[in-house]
């Protein structure tokens, strides 16, 4: 039996970069969204198989957005 755990943890920001954050976190969840309008067969079931959402969206993500590689992968 597999236990997760969630931990919360307070991230102390500086005043100087708390809009990349937020940019980044804008950035993310328009990254969600596109896949999941994206990342559907053409009968409108979402795609499930890594690899086949991967060549849908991926360099679309890259493209649209400033996130790197391993968000982009984590939004899809």
């Amino acid at each position: 039996m597999e236990v997760k755990r969630t931990i919360p943890v307070k991230l102390s920001v500086p005043d100087d970069r708390e809009e990349d954050l937020h940019q980044t976190i804008d950035q993310f969840n328009h990254a969600c969204n596109y896949t999941v309008q994206r990342g559907r067969n053409d009968d409108g079931y979402l795609i499930l198989n890594k690899s086949t959402i991967h060549d849908k969206v991926y360099h679309d993500l890259r493209d649209e957005t400033d996130l790197p590689a391993n968000l982009c992968v984590r939004a899809y």
